[in-house]
């Protein structure tokens, strides 16, 4: 329950220290942590339970749950929510960032969130659809991968322990080149920054589910299989980098609040999937019926990604209660300047 405040509070900050052209680079290493923890977690884990001289399995809550306690210190000591309250910072990366217009986010504590309009939203539910459908598959090769390749591929348990490191360790690396290469193909403006996006979408997602429903074709070598396992996971992770800066495309006010929704419904994944996969196989666990779960995971993943093909946005969609007014008394000074204009005109 408490690790469900983990991604809004992180999107919280980066709406304040982010730029256009490095959104998607801070986010990327920002939580390249969470897959970072896969590869380093579950070899060092297992060493933990076997150190039974220390205490056995009990040590691995005491390590992980102080690792947890020195972050959150560290974080109350380090973290800052806008650059104006940073001591630390230089003059020079205060202004920079003032010039991209990143908000204080001071005027805003006091606004109410305008549920209606983010509900009613396309571009919310573009990136929550979207992201849900990639954590579908992300959760599912995480958590069966293990099962279809002992008992389908026939590889041994040794071997599937440094397997599991590999796809984390491919995870990490396509989550941070994805963070880079978008930025990079955004500064240089070789497209938008919402065809970017869409591209990495693409490329994560169509991508993915390509080489999910081409494991199938492939059934007579379990290498080809393994390698198309690990490639369609290694570019599930580009997630964060795709939907995650979407969301600070769309709001920075309020991107907290859609990462919230954004990660229940990712979340329920986690347990609807298993319940599915468990009533298809059987406990019977075949090539085909395998191979008709990851039809199912590519279908779900494509229907994702039309989703977020069709409705995606890269401007700003809502606005503070404050920039709401002022526009409105701009637009009404405008009114005004143009009607003293015409009184002038028709006086002459």
């Amino acid at each position: 329950m408490a690790q469900g405040l983990h991604n809004p509070a992180m999107l919280s900050i980066l709406a304040n220290w982010s730029v256009p052209h490095e959104r998607s680079t801070l986010v990327s290493i920002a939580f390249l942590g969470m897959a970072l923890a896969e590869v380093i977690c579950n070899p060092l884990s297992g060493w933990i339970c076997s150190a039974y001289n220390l205490g056995g399995w009990p040590l691995t809550f005491y390590t992980y749950s102080s690792f947890g306690a020195v972050t959150a210190i560290l974080w109350a000591i380090l973290i800052y929510e806008t650059p104006d309250e940073d001591p630390c910072i230089s003059s020079n990366e205060l202004v920079y960032l003032k010039g991209f217009d990143t908000e204080d986010g001071e005027k805003n504590k006091s606004t109410s969130v305008p549920w209606l309009s983010i509900l009613k939203s396309s571009a919310v539910w573009a990136v929550v659809v979207g992201f849900a459908s990639n954590v579908f598959g992300f959760f599912f090769i995480l958590t069966e991968a293990p099962t279809f390749i002992s008992e389908v591929l026939e590889f041994d348990l040794k071997t599937i322990g440094w397997l599991m490191s590999i796809l984390g360790i491919v995870e990490c690396l396509f989550a941070l080149l994805s963070g880079v290469c978008s930025d990079y193909i955004i500064r240089r403006e070789m497209l938008t920054i919402l065809q970017t996006r869409k591209l990495l979408a693409i490329l994560s997602m169509g991508l993915s589910a390509f080489l999910l429903i081409c494991i199938g074709l492939f059934q007579d070598s379990a290498i080809v299989c393994l390698i198309m396992l690990i490639l369609a996971f290694g570019l599930l992770g580009c997630d964060y980098t795709c939907f995650m800066a979407n969301v600070l495309d769309i709001t920075k006010h309020y991107s907290s609040v859609i990462v919230g929704i954004m990660t229940c419904l990712a979340s329920s994944t986690g347990f609807i999937g298993p319940t599915l996969f468990a009533a298809l196989l059987k406990a019977k666990n075949t090539h085909d019926q395998w191979y008709l779960m990851f039809n199912i995971i590519a279908g779900i993943q494509l229907f994702g990604l039309t989703m977020f093909l069709l409705f995606a946005k890269a401007e700003e969609q809502f606005h503070s209660i404050e920039e709401n007014i002022s526009k409105q008394e701009m637009k009404s000074y405008n009114s005004i300047n143009d009607t003293s204009a015409e009184v002038v005109d028709t006086e002459e």
